[in-house]
Order: structure tokens, then sequence, then C-alpha cells
């Protein structure tokens, strides 16, 4: 369990933010609190748990899948604190799907990387759109900290006429081979074994945590106001 002293963040354009307090968000019922989302928890504190306390851990592909839906589930929590300026980004069927079976939407990524910082929470969450052709595919990407564990979630809305293509995006260049581990989708069968030997860190350097919620970010950053 962690207990922070310090919550970092960033709203819209405002980086660098830090709380002394947790918050409370109020956009799930109390049947789902303490029902699916709480057995979620239970089911994956024994592999979490050793990581957010900065362990070594070998995951197989049950424990990434358990990981990839709570991760997706914090994602969808996160997403939900702005529903009442932005319209949520991840659809009712995603949703559900989530709650029904654990299942992860088609066009989802997530990794995981090690952090020694000073912050034991911290979180952002954007949209981001890439341009496909003369299309565009809405993207959500979530990352946060949950003391030495880093995660990042990315699900991409591609057109309906590129939904069965593989859609290739790049970040901003950087060493993320070496700082992150793909958790989803699991392509392997191979154990995975955490942590990756390059943590991220507060140094403002090509380390920095803040280099990987903003990695994505690769054009022009538009206003939301119109």
């Amino acid at each position: 369990m962690v207990r922070p002293r310090r919550i970092g963040g960033f709203i819209g354009l405002s980086t660098g933010l830090e709380f002394e307090r947790e918050f409370i968000v109020r956009s799930v019922c109390s049947a789902c609190n303490s029902g699916w989302m709480s057995d979620l928890e239970t089911a994956n504190m024994p592999v979490m748990g050793p990581m957010i306390d900065d362990k070594s851990i070998a995951l197989y592909e049950n424990e990434r899948g358990k990981i990839a839906a709570w991760a997706l589930k914090t994602a969808m929590l996160m997403d939900s604190v702005t529903k009442a300026h932005v319209p949520l980004f991840y659809t009712e069927g995603e949703r559900q799907a989530l709650k029904e079976s654990w299942e992860i939407p088609s066009a989802t990524l997530i990794w995981m990387g090690r952090y020694l910082g000073r912050n034991d929470i911290g979180a952002s969450s954007s949209r981001v759109n890439f341009r496909y052709g003369s299309d565009m595919a809405p993207t959500r990407v979530t990352t946060f900290i949950l003391g030495s564990l880093l995660v990042q979630i990315m699900t991409m809305h591609p057109p309906a006429r590129y939904r069965r293509h593989n859609i290739l995006v790049t970040p901003k260049n950087g060493p993320w081979d070496q700082l992150l581990l793909e958790v989803w989708p699991c392509e392997s069968l191979f154990r995975l074994y955490w942590p990756p030997l390059i943590p991220f860190d507060d140094s403002k350097t090509a380390l920095d945590v803040s280099t990987l919620a903003d990695r994505w970010h690769v054009g022009e950053q538009l206003s939301l106001r119109r």
C-alpha cells in the first residue's frame, strides 16, 4: 500500500503540479468500486506489491494480463475526471468489456518502467490525435506512478476503415527500449523480468519521468479553446 507524502502530475498545460494530500474522484458507483474493481485490485496485489516496493519479480502471461486490466481500469478512471468538460474517450462498450471479462481494447499498448524519484504517486492523462492519411486517430495516453512502479497506457481509436490495419506511430526519440517493458499485448509466453536496469527519475534529463508522459506529443500542440 502506498501512503503518499507528495502527489505530482499535470493538468492541461500546467505541469509540475504537486499536491500534499489525496483527492477523491466520484465517477464510479459503490457496487463497482466494492465489486469487480476491488476484485481486480485484490488479484493484482501479490504481483504489483513487490514492484511498488522496488523488488524484483518475474511476470508470466497471466500476471501481465491482470496488470493490463488493472492499468486500463485506472486509465478509464482518469479519463472520467474531466468528463464534465471533455467527452469520455473510452466507449461504453470498452468499459463494459473490461468490467465483464477484463477485456483490453484491441488498439492498446501498455508499458511498465521503474521510477526512483521524489513523488510517491504521480499521474498525467492527455489526448493525442495521430494523422493517418486524411483521417485522424484519437488516442488517449495515461501515465502514472505508484511507488517505484511506472505505467503508461496508450489506446487508439483508429478510423473505421483502418481498424483491420496495423497503424504504426513513433514516439519522440528516447532510450525507451532500455527504460520500459512492454506488458501488453502479450505476444510471448516467455517470462518478463521487472525492473528494467535503468530507472526514470526527476533529473531534468532524458531519464526524467516527464519525458515519458510527453513522448507521444510529436506534432503541434493545439489549444482546446476555439
